[in-house]
């Protein structure tokens, strides 16, 4: 929906799933570990989102999201008469955030990002694990030579969130790439070089 000459409105639903592997089907049986179960269900989710976009001209480009998923039957072993491994339909999630981004490009070429994310989560079989509340992005493209070398630096954020280790919480963590990229140094070929958690963040 355009709902002015720089704004635009979208209303998104989307539906997706995920059969079992034949590893999550079978492979405790074969393995001696536990049982097989022939009767598991596929994953599956349903996305909801609205999603605001606006041009402030110069260059300057921004997004809010508001959205909500549903993921029912997810997968995950568990423990069956306390020796016995087998992989079932073990809970739902329901997810809910929101998003914003601002995206600039500068007459010299350089190009600017940030976003952050806020999401709440709710697992029916506890606590939400490897789910942090806040994450956040931010970055920076700068042209060497024209559009055929560029160099970017990115930050990220992701807040601290409980693990799958009981007790054990995963803290807050900042994680920085720095990447060398070449478009068509030699013909339909790009060239990526990236280190990757630049100062050894854990």
């Amino acid at each position: 929906w355009k709902a002015a000459e720089q704004t635009t409105v979208k209303l998104l639903y989307g539906q997706a799933f995920r059969t079992p592997s034949q590893y999550e089907f079978s492979y405790p049986a074969g393995s001696g570990t536990g049982l097989a179960n022939p009767n598991i269900k596929p994953e599956q989710i349903a996305t909801y989102e609205l999603v605001a976009e606006q041009d402030f001209h110069h260059g300057l480009f921004g997004r809010l999201s508001l959205f909500h998923n549903e993921m029912n039957d997810l997968i995950a072993a568990r423990v069956q008469n306390l020796t016995q491994n087998i992989f079932d339909n073990a809970f739902n999630v329901r997810t809910t955030g929101v998003e914003a981004e601002l995206n600039k490009r500068f007459a010299n070429g350089v190009r600017g990002f940030v976003n952050g994310t806020w999401q709440q989560s709710d697992f029916s079989a506890g606590p939400a694990l490897d789910s942090p509340e806040w994450i956040a992005n931010l970055g920076v493209v700068m042209p060497i030579i024209g559009e055929k070398l560029s160099a970017s630096l990115r930050e990220n954020y992701v807040s601290d969130r409980p693990t799958r280790v009981a007790g054990l919480a995963a803290e807050d963590a900042f994680r920085t790439t720095v990447t060398l990229r070449s478009e068509d140094a030699l013909p339909h070929w790009t060239f990526l070089l990236s280190v990757e958690n630049l100062f050894d963040q854990h």
